[in-house]
């Protein structure tokens, strides 16, 4: 724990809020090219990314991490935290999406060769249950330093 927080003392929050920005935008990405695939067997995947609306989400999360004013430990923590699960979510995206590809491209056998994403789906919801929880304690976090 000592060499985390060391560590994140030579870490600015605006430097990490840029880092959950190009994930996001990395994310955003996924999403968009996973909401026009148009195959029966990715009417789940959509259904849950309706359900969970990450994309609003994390663009949302995005424009208030910019009014972050402060340097405090804990809020680097935080915020670390809240990088290291959106990092999570987009490798999730990543491997949907390339299953998804690869389902595209069969012609034989689909019902044998192809992928399924039910474990994707239960992986990106649990992340999503983290990311918010982890949002929460951020803006919790912050709040404490607020009047200082």
């Amino acid at each position: 724990m000592n060499v985390i927080i060391g560590t994140l003392g030579m870490v600015s929050a605006s430097s990490v809020i840029h880092s959950i920005n190009v994930i996001t935008g990395s994310v955003c990405s996924l999403l968009g090219k996973i909401r026009v695939t148009k195959h029966v067997y990715e009417k789940e995947i959509q259904e849950t990314l309706i359900k969970t609306d990450i994309g609003t989400t994390l663009l949302l999360l995005g424009a208030l991490m910019k009014e972050i004013k402060t340097e405090k430990e804990p809020v680097l923590l935080a915020l670390r935290n809240l990088q290291n699960i959106i990092a999570d979510i987009d490798c999730e995206l990543k491997e949907i999406y390339e299953k998804i590809q690869y389902n595209a491209e069969l012609q034989f056998l689909t019902n044998w060769r192809s992928h399924d994403f039910k474990e994707n789906i239960k992986n990106l919801l649990i992340k999503v249950e983290v990311l918010e929880k982890r949002r929460a304690f951020l803006f919790e976090t912050v709040k404490l330093f607020l009047h200082e």
